[in-house]
């Protein structure tokens, strides 16, 4: 993990090379900004999230129908 103070894209070069003359057997072929990585992490759960709600206000419409018609129709 490396803190930068610039744009974080810029800093990758440099890294690849200090990685490469450290170990030129270690890949460094995942690169990616913190929040990139957390906005990755939490995108499966709020996908469903998102999937649950749009089913519970179904839901939620389909009881306001079925009550309102049983209201009107006695």
């Amino acid at each position: 993990m490396v803190r930068t103070l610039g744009n974080p894209v810029m800093v990758v070069p440099f890294l690849r090379a200090a990685v490469l003359e450290f170990d030129p057997a270690m890949p460094l072929d995942d690169v990616a900004t913190t929040e990139r990585r957390l906005e990755a992490s939490v995108a499966r759960p709020r996908f469903y999230a998102l999937v649950v709600a749009l089913f519970s206000g179904l839901a939620l419409t389909l009881a306001t129908v079925g009550i309102f018609t049983y209201i009107v129709s006695h």
